[in-house]
């Protein structure tokens, strides 16, 4: 079995991060499928209805009809990105490589750098509410599919050190 990471670019935003185990023989579009039915399933909205994919590492659209298996052995990452970003962004590997970038590198933040960007964020006369107000409009975290996210509400209390 081999084990990619799939990233998926839906609705102008990440909605996950998972790590996928592909059975011999599986298709992209098996992968699709399996993640349109796993979004909604942890509770993520998905308002895109088809996907297209890229090879992260190699930097290439891939057919939907492409087994896994056919894929270079190097490539760990692929990315789900939905039609409507494509329609709406055009289909430059680059700039969709670009998006990737930035998510991976904001994912794998260490909580120092959220707690350093949130004490920038934190003015005196902030309460608990008003700070997650402004992390929420500027910052959007939700559960990935593999059910690993960040707790912002408990992020917000120890940068007012209530704790």
């Amino acid at each position: 079995m081999r084990k990619f990471r799939v990233l998926v670019i839906a609705q102008g935003m990440l909605t996950g991060i998972q790590e996928y185990s592909a059975p011999p023989k599986t298709t992209l579009a098996d992968l699709i499928e399996h993640v349109q039915a796993i979004l909604p399933a942890a509770g993520i909205p998905l308002s895109e209805s088809d996907f297209q994919a890229f090879a992260y590492n190699q930097g290439r659209w891939l057919p939907k009809d492409e087994t896994l298996d056919d894929i270079p052995s190097e490539e760990d990452t692929i990315v789900l990105v939905g039609n409507l970003q494509i329609q709406t962004l055009g289909n430059s590997i680059a700039l969709f490589r670009a998006i990737a970038d930035g998510i991976l590198r904001q994912w794998t933040r260490p909580e120092d750098e959220i707690l350093r960007i949130l004490n920038e964020l934190k003015d005196g006369r902030d309460t608990e509410e008003t700070l997650l107000e402004k992390a929420n409009s500027i910052i959007q975290l939700q559960p990935n599919i593999a059910g690993i996210g960040i707790n912002l509400n408990e992020i917000v209390k120890r940068v007012l050190g209530k704790k």
